[in-house]
């Protein structure tokens, strides 16, 4: 029997209004691109759907096809868009099969609920897993939106615009954080960096998981930028 999906439910949304992928910042440069539309809930393929009774996972879309195995009811599958002969290609654990489309259901849909940056070069995959085409190479410490939909170790998330999914593994999850003292912005983590402008004393910012040379990645005021992590609490 093949380990059912899990997903990861955090409930935490966001508003609507800021639910827009922010840009990248590297190298020394630091780019915020112009806020973008919010990525659209039902854009997935794969999508999280739910299996509505015990259900025959085949090999191919039919009967004629062997069972690799009955996948339980109220199990949570991803499912992609397409029908063959009223099937639908799923994902169950890590193996992809196929499902008669009666009984798949759409649950909840995705939740946005803040945003992550990367912490190396990252593929920007059309599917959970290494199996799936490279739409786009993230840069180190790109800003990207994310959603608690997490399979196979891969998390859906928005970037400029566009959704995709990139390893968890590589992403520094936003929290929220204060300044104690009036700092200095910049565009890498060293003090000879670019300045990009003041993060007042007692600001609230979203920071990144993760530092590099005693700077953390922080967002304030839809500005990308490295400051001093001792002030930062």
């Amino acid at each position: 029997m093949f380990a059912k999906i899990t997903t990861m439910r955090w409930r935490a949304q966001l508003p609507l209004a800021l639910m827009v992928v922010l840009g990248i910042l590297l190298s020394g440069n630091a780019r915020i691109p112009a806020a973008s539309a919010a990525p659209a809930l039902r854009s997935c393929d794969p999508c999280l759907v739910v299996t509505t009774d015990r259900v025959n996972f085949r090999v191919g879309p039919g009967t004629t096809y062997p069972v690799r195995t009955v996948i339980p009811a109220n199990t949570e599958v991803w499912a992609f868009a397409g029908v063959t002969n009223g099937y639908r290609e799923v994902i169950y654990g890590d193996v992809t099969g196929w499902v008669h489309g009666d009984y798949l259901s759409s649950p909840d849909e995705p939740q946005w609920y803040g945003v992550a940056a990367t912490t190396s070069r990252l593929n920007f995959r059309d599917g959970p897993g290494t199996s799936y085409n490279v739409t786009a190479v993230l840069p180190a410490y790109s800003i990207v939106e994310v959603s608690d939909e997490v399979v196979n170790g891969f998390r859906y998330v928005a970037y400029n615009g566009k959704v995709g999914w990139v390893s968890d593994a590589y992403l520094g999850h936003g929290f929220e954080a204060t300044t104690t003292r009036r700092l200095a912005l910049r565009a890498a983590p060293s003090s000879t960096a670019t300045y990009l402008g003041a993060v007042p004393a007692w600001a609230t910012v979203t920071a990144f998981n993760g530092s590099k040379n005693g700077y953390i990645l922080v967002l304030y005021n839809g500005n990308v930028g490295w400051i001093l992590l001792q002030y930062v609490s």
